[in-house]
């Protein structure tokens, strides 16, 4: 039997923390979508800027409900958010990430790059 090619990992250059990286996320963004009333939120997922799918975690909607709140809470297009906030926000409650915001996780180490000035708390 012919011994197998494995793939040595990457390293960040100068260190021995490996990189992750899971290609399959590779331009994919996240917008939660959380109700007001109940908490109760989905995850919703985009290609670039254009609405993929969602995920739903939770028990209490139905899955009628949770199609609803993805069809009609979350834009087509990413690039459309600002006015879905304006127009939904006595409803909903929006959370995206914030761009060129980066964590990088190694086994014992976080380390934060970030372009802007918003603040994890």
């Amino acid at each position: 039997m012919a011994p197998q090619n494995t793939t040595k990992p990457a390293f960040i250059p100068g260190t021995e923390i490996p990189v992750s990286f899971q290609y399959a996320l590779c331009n994919v963004d996240v917008l939660r979508i959380e109700s007001r009333k109940n908490l109760e939120s989905i995850v919703v997922l985009y290609l670039g800027n254009a609405k993929a799918g969602f995920i739903y975690e939770g028990s209490k909607l139905s899955y009628a409900k949770q199609f609803e709140i993805f069809q009609t809470l979350a834009p087509e297009n990413k690039n459309d958010l600002k006015e879905y906030i304006r127009l939904h926000q006595e409803k909903v409650n929006y959370y995206t990430a914030q761009p060129d915001n980066y964590v990088f996780v190694a086994e014992n180490l976080v380390e934060r790059k970030t372009k802007n000035n918003f603040k994890l708390q």
